[in-house]
């Protein structure tokens, strides 16, 4: 599977996930098999199409920005079409007022990352349970910017004028993901009540990581034309050998690991009655140690300029702004980890909807980042995802999802389902490839699977 994707939680083997993108990620209850992989290891339990399935190299990507669209990009910063061509814009105080306002509450954030599933292979026996082995290569980053960086480039600092950079905050990782996963149905104890459970446990090598996660930073002129520079600041960063060292060439499949950590997924999912499916999940639980190659980055420090008419006095101001480094022994980081809740209906189970036509899926999720680390967000996302088979091998896939750190999603998504071979398209953001001009997010996804 490929996939482009933004201003989402990074480093989620879901970003790789064709069928999930389709529904805009509303699809934790009714994944089945290699699908339910990173959003809930009980649905190893439930019957899939086939007892045994392999993915086909896996891949996704995402990168975006909550804070500007292609239009408006388009707009300010690509210059003015003219008879002789373009030329630049001048920006008026209303154009800069209206660019500063893009910015959600003063801060703007931005995301990328992805996974790549190098291996990824699922087993489903009625009596014994489900198991999956999985190894990813998932990475990701993130970054918040004040506000006070783009109003200082387009006003410069004139008197009386105080810019504040602080909450600045900027980290990434790339982790290589040994998962084995194991889903099983409960005996059950209530009539028309089925519940499956199930767990991953996650190995973790992580061969580069680097943070700016403590920043308060303020510029000040005063009326009298001195400056005025304060920051304070911590940095991290861990990188295996083959980063470090600019002479190393050659590409190593199994590097030594900068970091390393364990982590782990739980989930649960009951089937009520005949059309009601509930479920429940959390997600990347675990944490890591770096070891290698770790440094630390700091600085505390102001510092006054009552003359810039020197190069020197100039010079100061930016000195304030660099970082001295420190080896350190080791550092500790959390994974980026998520709370999922979820509930889907069969549609053709429900009494009044026996004469529809074909197999329709609807779910309602909701979403929770428990921390803000790499990518993650705190604010909780809804999605609601439908699943329809008109003919038995041809899906429709569409959704809606709101809230987190992003705009409004659209999902669109189709495909191939053979007994023998799945070949699957989505987009989570499907208003990217009609209105372009509007976007700041765009996905695609596409994937294929062998059956047995």
């Amino acid at each position: 599977m490929i996939a482009v994707i933004t201003q989402s939680p990074a480093q989620s083997v879901e970003f790789a996930n064709a069928r999930s993108m389709g529904m805009a990620r509303a699809s934790m209850v009714s994944a089945r098999g290699i699908d339910a992989i990173g959003l809930n290891p009980a649905n190893l339990g439930l019957a899939d199409r086939s007892p045994f399935s392999v993915s086909i190299f896996p891949l996704g990507v995402h990168i975006g920005t909550n804070f500007i669209t292609y239009e408006r990009y388009k707009a300010y910063f690509t210059g003015t079409q003219t008879d002789s061509g373009k030329v630049g814009r001048y920006l008026s105080e209303s154009d800069k007022e209206d660019i500063l306002n893009y910015f959600p509450e003063g801060m703007g954030k931005m995301a990328s990352g992805g996974a790549i599933t190098l291996f990824a292979m699922t087993y489903i026996d009625e009596n014994l349970g489900g198991f999956a082995f999985t190894v990813n290569e998932r990475f990701g980053a993130s970054a918040s910017i004040p506000r006070d960086y783009l109003r200082l480039l387009l006003y410069g600092n004139p008197l009386g004028s105080t810019y504040d950079f602080s909450g600045t905050e900027a980290n990434g990782e790339w982790l290589r993901e040994y998962a084995i996963s194991y889903g099983r149905q409960l005996p059950s104890f209530l009539q028309h009540t089925t519940i499956s459970v199930g767990v991953s446990l996650k190995l973790l090598h992580g061969f580069a990581f680097g943070s700016v996660d403590e920043f308060s930073a303020m510029v000040t002129t005063d009326p009298n034309s001195a400056l005025t520079g304060t920051a304070k600041y911590r940095g991290r960063s861990a990188t295996i050998d083959a980063i470090n060292d600019t002479t190393h060439s050659g590409f190593v499949l199994f590097p030594a690991p900068a970091g390393t950590g364990f982590g782990f997924d739980l989930g649960a999912t009951a089937h009520i009655g005949q059309a009601f499916w509930f479920g429940m999940s959390v997600i990347d639980v675990g944490s890591m140690t770096w070891t290698r190659n770790t440094r630390e980055y700091r600085g505390d420090t102001s510092v006054t300029i009552t003359d810039l008419t020197t190069q020197a006095k100039r010079d100061s101001i930016t000195d304030t702004f660099k970082s001295k480094e420190y080896p350190v022994e080791s550092f500790n980081t959390s994974l980026p980890s998520v709370l999922r809740c979820g509930v889907a209906v069969d549609v053709q189970q429900l009494p009044f909807m026996k004469a529809m036509p074909g197999q329709m899926v609807v779910e309602l999720d909701y979403i929770q980042g428990l921390n803000s680390f790499v990518g993650n967000t705190t604010s909780p996302r809804f999605a609601l995802g439908v699943d329809y088979h008109l003919l038995r091998w041809l899906p429709i896939r569409t959704g809606f999802a709101f809230g987190g750190s992003e705009r409004v999603h659209w999902g669109l998504g189709s495909g191939v389902n053979l007994d023998g071979f799945d070949f699957e398209i989505g987009t989570e953001d499907i208003i990217a490839i009609l209105a372009p001009s509007v976007m700041s997010t765009a996905s695609l996804a596409i994937g294929m699977r062998l059956r047995f």
